[in-house]
């Protein structure tokens, strides 16, 4: 929650019944406070010669200086006070005339206020004066509040987050940088979230919900602030902090889009190893705004490098291609709901599964293995490996990419073209890619090909060698599955037989053309689509 919201958030509440108090208040007392607000200042003189109570609140607390703070009246601020308004006054909310003129940036005003003893370490509100100051950017009105006692490391009441945090989410590098110089603590950690989150299964990797615990350098990564993370590195923030999900600012950088400050945090000692090379093949991958449902939007980026160009400084700096995922990936779900993904899942195998060429390339030229199962089902057998039962393999992942389909399809970053699947296949081929390798049930590409009805796929597979024969442990052959309904579990997502491809293997194999059973027995199947 944005903490310039939550005051105005708290004013505007004031605001909401002003005219419900206004009928039941004393004239004098409306008189000042409605002048003041009209900003009459012919008005507010002879009301104040009156001895009209000049601290005198509206039903939510709101007095005649707050109004002139707010209105950032100079002038009314300083009638007020030397009429006797209280500086320290505070709103049933907890705001200060204070805070209202830090949140308007209005220096003179807050010097007048200080002056006139405004406590800078009132925390009514949830935070302190510096805070406010903090989340604006505002490094004048910041200096008089350290200058007159503000502590620099305080905390508010939501989050414990300081100011330094505030300042470097708000992308604040000015602030952040004088709050360093007056003493700010570089590596704070902010409040872990209480939320009970139970493990996953063993071979699972579930989204991640945020736990909190963040640094003033994650927050800087998290929204892209380079030049705030330049100065917290500079003054000894821990590039390789991991927050209680095991987030580092690096991964917070990357899947958040701020490609440049990711290669920044590279440059300052970040570890390429700590999964950034799969988020980075993640994130290219993510789908076009409105293509689901519970995904946020794609993030907006107007960095100087791309994911492409991340991941090659990645593997330049020793991140390893092979290493499979282990760790929680940051959530893009709308909702509590906790995505898995299968351990050991690696980025060309997310490449693959996306046909994502420029990241397939620079993963398989850096020795990424094409050949390699998933493991995260390794050991279940058939019947307790439920939807992930076969594992997972990149030739298979590339396959199903194009899904027998026929036109492109636009994701957030790129657009995926029709023949990319065949080029993905044509890619892990060319890089050692055995075309005939099965994942852990058997399944071979040709398999996956024919369960897809992807006649062309079927071509190119065995126009390179693959085996026609193949059984999965099912003990069935891509022809097989080209004369099977397949029902999945509760009897849904029914896939009628593939004839066109059922009689283009039988050619390949040099087999008759048969005429199928015109009512061909569903069979009830988990096996991977």
């Amino acid at each position: 929650m944005s903490h310039r919201l939550a005051v105005s958030g708290l004013l505007v509440a004031s605001l909401s019944i002003i005219h419900a108090t206004t009928v039941h208040a004393a004239p004098a007392r409306l008189g000042l406070i409605e002048a003041v607000k009209a900003g009459d200042l012919a008005a507010v003189r002879p009301l104040l010669k009156q001895k009209t109570d000049v601290n005198a609140a509206e039903a939510d607390g709101m007095t005649a200086l707050h109004w002139a703070a707010y209105g950032d009246d100079p002038g009314m601020v300083r009638m007020l006070l030397a009429a006797g308004a209280n500086p320290k006054a505070t709103s049933k909310y907890g705001i200060t005339p204070l805070e209202l003129a830090i949140e308007n940036g209005n220096v003179t005003i807050v010097e007048r206020l200080l002056q006139a003893g405004a406590d800078v370490k009132a925390s009514a509100s949830g935070q302190t004066a510096l805070h406010v100051a903090a989340h604006t950017g505002n490094v004048d009105i910041a200096k008089l509040l350290v200058a007159h006692g503000a502590s620099v490391d305080a905390r508010e009441r939501w989050f414990s987050e300081t100011p330094l945090m505030l300042a470097a989410s708000g992308n604040h590098p000015a602030m952040v940088k004088h709050l360093i110089e007056v003493g700010a603590d570089a590596n704070a950690v902010a409040a872990v979230s209480r939320i009970p989150i139970g493990p996953g299964f063993p071979n699972q990797t579930f989204t991640q919900i945020p736990r909190g615990g963040l640094t003033p350098l994650a927050f800087a990564a998290r929204d892209g602030c380079g030049a705030c993370a330049q100065s917290l590195i500079e003054a000894g923030a821990k590039v390789n902090y991991e927050d209680p999900a095991w987030v580092t600012p690096l991964n917070l950088a990357v899947y958040n889009a701020h490609f440049d400050t990711a290669a920044l945090l590279l440059e300052k000692g970040a570890n390429p190893n700590d999964e950034s090379l799969y988020l980075a093949v993640e994130i290219h991958n993510l789908p076009a705004d409105g293509r689901s449902g519970q995904t946020r939007p794609a993030p907006r980026t107007r960095d100087k490098i791309d994911a492409v160009d991340l991941v090659k400084m990645l593997l330049a700096k020793g991140a390893d291609p092979n290493a499979g995922l282990t760790r929680e990936l940051q959530s893009r779900e709308n909702s509590f709901q906790r995505v898995s993904s299968i351990t050991g899942f690696t980025p060309i195998q997310r490449a693959a599964s996306a046909a994502d060429l420029p990241m397939m390339q620079l993963l398989l030229d850096a020795g990424a293995d094409p050949n390699r199962v998933t493991l995260g089902a390794e050991g279940l057998q058939a019947g307790e490996r439920d939807g992930a039962w076969g594992g997972n393999l990149a030739i298979l992942l590339a396959v199903r990419a194009g899904n027998g389909r026929r036109g492109k399809v636009t994701l957030a970053y790129r657009t995926v073209e029709p023949a990319d699947s065949t080029e993905a296949v044509k890619l892990l081929l060319a890089h050692g890619g055995d075309v005939n390798k099965a994942d852990l049930a058997g399944t071979t590409a040709l398999h996956a090909a024919a369960m897809l009805g992807a006649n062309e796929m079927i071509q190119f597979l065995a126009d390179h060698g693959a085996k026609l024969d193949a059984r999965d442990e099912l003990d069935k052959t891509p022809l097989d599955w080209t004369d099977t309904f397949r029902v999945g579990a509760g009897g849904v997502n029914i896939v009628p037989p593939r004839p066109e491809s059922a009689a283009l293997l039988r050619r390949l194999m040099g087999l008759p053309t048969v005429v199928g059973d015109a009512n061909p027995k569903p069979e009830t199947t988990t096996a991977a689509q």
